[in-house]
């Protein structure tokens, strides 16, 4: 039971931790030059979309 709660806990750590590597790369790239920043973003959005895209797949989505 503390296994399986761990496991959802360590996942969800996971998407924050991921979220807020892209945002502070992206704040970096804003503070660097502004249109790095919008590249960046654009960047971590189409990196985003397809991550989400592909995680369904792995676990037998549609």
């Amino acid at each position: 039971m503390m296994i399986q709660f761990f496991k959802q806990i360590w996942h969800f750590l996971d998407v924050i931790f991921y979220f807020l590597g892209m945002l502070f790369v992206v704040i970096g790239l804003f503070n660097w030059n502004f249109i790095a920043g919008f590249i960046g973003l654009g960047i971590s959005f189409i990196i985003s979309a397809l991550l989400i895209e592909l995680i369904p797949q792995g676990k037998g989505g549609e």
